[in-house]
């Protein structure tokens, strides 16, 4: 059972990990596309 919930918390943390790496490339490629149309 505490394997498990470990497990859970692992993929939790992951999740929100990648969650943050994901906002964070979303603006850096608008910040991109901005410099582009200059």
């Amino acid at each position: 059972y505490r394997k498990a919930r470990d497990e859970m918390k692992e993929l939790l943390t992951v999740k929100a990990n990648v969650d943050r790496l994901l906002g964070t490339d979303r603006r850096e490629a608008e910040k991109e596309k901005e410099h582009g149309q200059r």
